[in-house]
């Protein structure tokens, strides 16, 4: 088939699809549904932009940045448990979360 960049979240009443080239979408049962307004063309532009820009005016206004650097810890915990619960097909713990 062709090539597509998605991730499919798992949970206990549906599924969240999100599709790089088309948004995101619910299933449940048999029925997926496009979630309004969860598509954006040129996202990593934007986002790069939106992030940058942030950063400008964080710097500009001596103000602190929108994300900062205990944040992303805690996303690299979260991508962390997310691997070893793959690999070991049960939950883990997120590092920092308590």
């Amino acid at each position: 088939g062709a090539t597509s960049y998605a991730m499919d979240l798992v949970c206990e009443q549906g599924t969240l699809r999100i599709d790089m080239d088309r948004g995101t979408m619910l299933g449940r049962d048999t029925t997926w549904i496009d979630l309004p307004g969860s598509f954006e063309p040129n996202w990593m532009h934007n986002a790069l932009v939106r992030e940058w820009s942030a950063m400008r005016d964080a710097i500009a206004d001596d103000r602190p940045v929108p994300v900062d650097g205990a944040y992303g810890r805690k996303i690299i915990g979260i991508i962390e448990a997310a691997f070893a619960s793959n690999e070991t097909r049960r939950e883990h713990e997120i590092a920092g979360a308590r």
